[in-house]
C-alpha cells in the first residue's frame, strides 16, 4: 500500500511555470485510501495519490487529503497541505518563491479529474489502486522506506 508520507522519500523534481500543464496531463491515479468520518458516520474521508515520471524514470507524486461533504461530493481538505516531491524553480530577485509551489500544486490538482476517482473508491470499500505497473516501483520503495523507519 502506498502512503502519502512515502512521497517525502522520493528525489526532488524541479519544475517551473511552463511545466504545470504538462505535469497535470501526465499524472495518473495511483491510489485512494478511504475511511469513515468520525463526525459523520455515513460520510467518508481519506487521501489520494497521483503519479507520473520524468523521461529518465524519476517518479513524480502528488497527494492530498479529501473529505466527503455529502454523498458523492468530495473536496480537498486543505489546499495548503498538498504533499509532493515537485520543487519550485521560480525565482524573484534570486529568491525562490515558496508560495508559487503551493499555487502550482493547486493548479495541477485542479486540472486532474480526481473527484470521480475518489467517489469510485468510496463505493468500493478498499484501497483503489489503478495500474499495477505504475504502482510496482512504489511498492518496493514503500517496503524500503518502512524498513528504514523501523
Amino acid at each position: 500500500m502506498i502512503h502519502p508520507w512515502m512521497i517525502s522519500t522520493l528525489p526532488r523534481v524541479n519544475f517551473g511555470a511552463v511545466d504545470v500543464g504538462k505535469i497535470a496531463e501526465l499524472m495518473s491515479h495511483g491510489a485512494t485510501q478511504v475511511s469513515m468520518r468520525d463526525d459523520e458516520p455515513r460520510l467518508h474521508c481519506g487521501s489520494t495519490i497521483w503519479l507520473s515520471a520524468k523521461k529518465d524514470g524519476t517518479p513524480i507524486a502528488i497527494a492530498w487529503d479529501w473529505v466527503e461533504i455529502r454523498s458523492n461530493v468530495v473536496a480537498m481538505v486543505d489546499p495548503m497541505a498538498i504533499i509532493s516531491n515537485l520543487e519550485c524553480t521560480e525565482y524573484v530577485g534570486g529568491v525562490a518563491v515558496t508560495d508559487y509551489k503551493l499555487l502550482s500544486l493547486n493548479q495541477i490538482v485542479y486540472q486532474l479529474d480526481w473527484q470521480p476517482r475518489v467517489c469510485k473508491a468510496i463505493r468500493a470499500p478498499h484501497v483503489d489502486a489503478d495500474d499495477v505497473e505504475v504502482l510496482q516501483p512504489w511498492l518496493g520503495m514503500g517496503q524500503e522506506a518502512c524498513s528504514m523507519a523501523a
